[in-house]
């Protein structure tokens, strides 16, 4: 089956990309007239390149494929909910209804475990699992998967969701560059409980999932988690010291200061301007983050990939 895919110039949209040219599937690769494509044409896919406000050109470049990957997303967590919706849901609606027009056959849409939000338990949840959103982020999330599930059911398309746990690798910028960075001077930062668990997956293996969901039968209608593997902050750190050859000491910064932190960092920072540190960035490293993706793997479906793959994949260091 021919398909096109769109969000391919992201972080884990290129690995989708990837994943699928490696493959040897005929694809299609939409980005913005303006998109910066030289790893995408380092790998030799077709690109087409389209005004998104322009939605007969997005039917238009569809029309012929018969799996459309969505992987459109706006990385930045520091935005109005304007800002938010127009890519996440209003965008994402856009295609999906020329999808349904162009008559392909099959959507996949790229999510988030954002979508849970913060209240979550100690120990790995499934999919069945509430959705309760706190910020702006997860309850955009959120509604672009109740969005997609209404308008593909409307007009007759399958659908697939993927939610990916904590993902990092080859061009990865914002989990792991902050730790390696750190690290150069023997320290690694540290907000809460060094033994808090969190699940992980390497960005290939987002990739090969999201092929998997566009090529097999049993998948469409439903919606499944990742995971490739679990860690603890402290379990990182002693990766890292191994990889770096040299070890680090926690630099610990209590949870409620690292909040009272990003709550001033937030207010200080305009809008569309990352600040370095926020409230859900807190949240996210203090809380418990584990992920029961047995669904997905009762397909058929397995990671290849351990951290241990994933760090040398994204410092590019040797395993000699």
């Amino acid at each position: 089956m021919k398909a096109i895919i769109f969000g391919g110039t992201g972080f884990i949209g290129s690995h989708v990309v990837e994943q699928l040219a490696m493959s040897g599937r005929e694809l299609t690769v939409v980005v913005r007239e303006n998109s910066d494509t030289t790893f995408l044409e380092s790998l030799g896919v077709p690109l087409q390149r389209v005004d998104f406000r322009n939605a007969e050109a997005i039917t238009q470049v569809i029309d012929g494929h018969e799996v459309v990957y969505n992987c459109l997303a706006n990385p930045k967590l520091h935005q109005s909910l304007e800002a938010h919706r127009a890519v996440e849901v209003d965008l994402t609606q856009t295609v999906l209804r020329c999808a349904i027009k162009a008559k392909a056959k099959r959507f996949v849409q790229l999510s988030t475990v954002m979508v849970y939000g913060f209240r979550r338990p100690v120990e790995a949840i499934d999919e069945n699992y509430p959705c309760s959103p706190a910020y702006l982020f997860n309850q955009v999330a959120n509604e672009r998967e109740q969005m997609v599930k209404q308008v593909s059911e409307e007009g007759g398309i399958e659908l697939s969701i993927l939610r990916p746990s904590m993902t990092t690798g080859k061009r990865d910028v914002s989990f792991l560059p902050p730790f390696t960075s750190m690290h150069k001077w023997s320290c690694f930062p540290l907000f809460g409980d060094r033994e808090t668990r969190f699940s992980c997956v390497d960005t290939r293996d987002v990739g090969r999932a999201m092929r998997w969901l566009g090529e097999s039968g049993d998948t469409a209608g439903e919606t499944y988690l990742l995971r490739g593997y679990e860690m603890s902050w402290l379990e990182l750190k002693q990766a890292l010291d191994h990889f770096f050859g040299k070890k680090s000491m926690f630099l610990r910064i209590p949870t409620p200061v690292g909040r009272l932190i990003g709550f001033l960092l937030e207010k200080l920072f305009p809008y569309g301007v990352e600040p370095p540190l926020t409230r859900f960035g807190i949240d996210a490293l203090t809380r418990n983050s584990l992920f029961d993706d047995s669904k997905i793997r009762r397909t058929g479906f397995q990671t290849k990939y351990s951290f241990e793959d994933t760090l040398r994949e994204a410092m590019k260091i040797d395993s000699t």
